[in-house]
C-alpha cells in the first residue's frame, strides 16, 4: 500500500470529478475511484443489477451511468439555487443554521466556476415565484470532458481508478483507513486521510449497506437505504402556443446569464412550468440528432452527415436563427402544441427502499399516499390562478386533471413519472429514534467519510440538485484547507 491519499474520490461521477478537480487544485493529493470505465464508448449495465418490486424509477436506470464523468456527457445543468428555508429542508437542518448558510453562500462560487451569471429576481405570477434554472451549453461542460480526456496518463497527486469495484473496507478507531478495489489489474489498497462518497443514490445506499453497517448503531444501521425520495413530474394542460403574451416570459428558454434559462413558477415543494418537445420540432429535431452524436464521438461522415442534414431545411434554420438574434430565445412558432407541467417533490416514505438480494438489489418505489396528497393539494391551491391566467391571454387549453380528489389521484399514478433526481436513504430518520446515518454530510462514527450526493438529502426540496451538491462539495472543501 502506497502513501495514504489526501483525498480518496468513491465515485467518479459529476460531483466526485469535480471535488477531484478542486481538491487538486488546491494542492491535495487525490484518487478517484470508479467501477465504470473510462471511455463513455465502452460503458457497460450498471451493476450490480437492479430490479424493482412495484413502479420502475426510471432515473434509478437510465441516469444510472457508471463511467469515467457519469452523467456529465448528457448533463447539461438545470441550475437552480435553493433558498434557505428550502436548503435547509434538503439538508435535515434548521434554517438558522451554520452549514445552511455556508452552502447557500457556496453557489456564487460554483455559478462563477461554471460561467454562469447569478440570477436576477422577477415578478410573481399568481402568487407563484418565477425562478430561473440555467442550463450550460456543450462546449461548457469542459471540465468533465477535459478530466475523461486524460487518458491513460498520470498526474501523480491525481489519479483515477477506473473498472474498479469496491470489495473491501478497512476501519479502525472511528476512521476509515483503506478501500479494496478489484480492477484489470487485480486488487489493490488505496488508503486515505479522507474519504469523499459521490455515488449516486442507489449506489450509495448499497454501499453504506454493505460496508458503512457494521461502524453504525443498531437503530441506525437498519434505516439505511429507507425513505427514498424523488420529483414526480406529469403534464397538467396541453396549450397552444402564442407568443407576445405575460407567458412568454417563462417560454421559450432564453439565452442569458451565459447559458441557456429556463424559468418556472415555483411555489414550497415544486413548480410549473411550460414543456415543449424539441426533439420532434423543426428545425431542432435535427440540431439535436447532430448535437447527440457529437456527445457520443461518432464518427466524422456521420458527424458531417448529420450538419448537412440541419440545413436541409434552409428557411426554417434561417428563421430560427433571425429569432435567436432579435429575441435571445429559441423559437417556438404561434400554434405549437407545449405542455404545462407540474414538478413536485414526492413523499420520503418509509416504504420507498433498496436493499441488496442476492447479488442485485430490489428498489420498492411507487405512488404513495403522501404523493397525491401534494397532488392534489398543488392543485387545488394554484390550478385555479394558472386557468385564470391561461383564459385572460386568450390561450386556448386542455385542462387534464379531473377535479374531484379520486380522480386527480388515479391520474397521477397513470401519469407521473420520476424525474431522474433520486435521493435519500442516508438521512433517513425512525420516529423519534438515533438519526439517519449522515449528520452534517458526514457519516455517524466514521468521522473522516464525507458524503456529497442525494443520498444524504433529507428530502428533495424543489430544485434540481446539482448546484446544491457541488456548492456543498465547494464547502467541505474549504473547511478542510482550513483545517
Amino acid at each position: 500500500m502506497s502513501e495514504p491519499f489526501d483525498l480518496v474520490v468513491l465515485g467518479g461521477g459529476i460531483v466526485g470529478v469535480w471535488t477531484a478537480l478542486r481538491a487538486h487544485a488546491r494542492g491535495l493529493r487525490v484518487a478517484v475511484v470508479e467501477i465504470g470505465p473510462r471511455a463513455l464508448s465502452e460503458q457497460r449495465a450498471a451493476q450490480p443489477p437492479l430490479r424493482f418490486r412495484h413502479r420502475e424509477n426510471f432515473g434509478a436506470t437510465r441516469a444510472r451511468n457508471q463511467v469515467l464523468t457519469g452523467n456529465s456527457a448528457f448533463w447539461g445543468g438545470a441550475l437552480v439555487r435553493n433558498p434557505a428555508s428550502e436548503l435547509a429542508g434538503v439538508l435535515g437542518d434548521e434554517a438558522s443554521s451554520p452549514m445552511v448558510a455556508r452552502i447557500e453562500g457556496r453557489y456564487p462560487e460554483v455559478e462563477r466556476q461554471l460561467g454562469i451569471e447569478a440570477p436576477g429576481t422577477t415578478p410573481r405570477v399568481e402568487e407563484l415565484d418565477r425562478v430561473e434554472a440555467a442550463v450550460l451549453p456543450g462546449r461548457r461542460r469542459g471540465l468533465w470532458s477535459a478530466y475523461a480526456q486524460r487518458g491513460e496518463a498520470r498526474d501523480e497527486r491525481l489519479a483515477d481508478f477506473p473498472e474498479s469495484r469496491i470489495v473491501g473496507l478497512a476501519a479502525s478507531g472511528g476512521r476509515v483507513e483503506s478501500v479494496t478495489v478489484e480492477g484489470p489489474g487485480g486488487r489493490a489498497e488505496i488508503s486515505g486521510r479522507r474519504f469523499l462518497l459521490s455515488m449516486g443514490a442507489v449506489d450509495s445506499n448499497l454501499f453504506a449497506q454493505r460496508f458503512v453497517a457494521a461502524h453504525l448503531p443498531e437503530g441506525v444501521r437498519v434505516e439505511i437505504g429507507r425513505r427514498l425520495h424523488d420529483h414526480w413530474s406529469l403534464p397538467i394542460a396541453k396549450v397552444r402556443w402564442r407568443n407576445g403574451t405575460v407567458l412568454s416570459d417563462l417560454f421559450p428558454p432564453k439565452f442569458a446569464r451565459g447559458g441557456i434559462v429556463g424559468r418556472r413558477l415555483a411555489f414550497a415543494q415544486g413548480f410549473f412550468h411550460f414543456v415543449a418537445d424539441f426533439d420532434a420540432l423543426p428545425p431542432f429535431d435535427r440540431v439535436k440528432s447532430f448535437l447527440s452524436a457529437r456527445q457520443r464521438s461518432e464518427s466524422v461522415f456521420t458527424l458531417a452527415g448529420k450538419a448537412i442534414a440541419c440545413f436541409g431545411r434552409p428557411v426554417l434554420m434561417a428563421s430560427a436563427g433571425f429569432h435567436y438574434l432579435r429575441r435571445r430565445e429559441l423559437r417556438v412558432p404561434d400554434g405549437a402544441e407545449i405542455s404545462l407541467v407540474l414538478d413536485f417533490e414526492s413523499d420520503a416514505a418509509p416504504e420507498n427502499a433498496i436493499a441488496w438480494e442476492g447479488d442485485g438489489a430490489v428498489l420498492d418505489w411507487d405512488v404513495r399516499p403522501g404523493d397525491a396528497a401534494r397532488f392534489v393539494s398543488a392543485l387545488s391551491v394554484h390550478g385555479p390562478g394558472l386557468r385564470a391566467t391561461l383564459n385572460r391571454e386568450g390561450l386556448d387549453f386542455e385542462w387534464l386533471v379531473p377535479e374531484n380528489a379520486v380522480g386527480a389521484e388515479s391520474y397521477l399514478r397513470a401519469h407521473a413519472v420520476d424525474a431522474y433526481h433520486l435521493g435519500g436513504g442516508l438521512q433517513a430518520r425512525a420516529g423519534e429514534g438515533p438519526g439517519g446515518t449522515v449528520a452534517g454530510g458526514a457519516i455517524r462514527g466514521l468521522e473522516n467519510v464525507q458524503v456529497c450526493g442525494t443520498a444524504a438529502f433529507a428530502r428533495p426540496g424543489p430544485a434540481n440538485p446539482v448546484l446544491t451538491l457541488l456548492a456543498m462539495a465547494e464547502d467541505w472543501l474549504g473547511r478542510v484547507s482550513a483545517g
